[in-house]
């Protein structure tokens, strides 16, 4: 990870994820929009804003983010609905990245 180029400009999992993606797509398809999925050790506010600035969209689990995050909306919605209920949200960050 010392090494990786985003690594000084980017929070380690960011930049790491930036690299992963940035570098499976061939340059042929820079048109096409790409798509990357992640787990909680990638999921933030942040890394989803940072892949959508470099035209991409990403998938991830978010559970600890709460400065940009609606943990306790969710939580509310949830207290009483029956189990495996899930539940979408949409946002604008930021930088307008959906």
């Amino acid at each position: 990870m010392h090494n990786i180029m985003l690594k000084q400009e980017q929070q380690p999992t960011t930049g790491c994820t930036l690299q992963l993606l940035l570098n499976t797509v061939a340059k042929e398809d820079k048109e096409l929009k790409h798509c990357i999925q992640g787990d909680t050790w990638f999921g933030s506010v942040h890394n989803a804003n940072e892949v959508g600035l470099h035209g991409c969209e990403g998938i991830f689990e978010v559970k600890q983010y709460y400065s940009l995050f609606l943990k306790e909306f969710i939580e509310n919605v949830q207290k009483d609905a029956p189990g495996g209920v899930h539940i979408v949200l949409e946002g604008t960050i930021k930088d307008e990245v959906r």
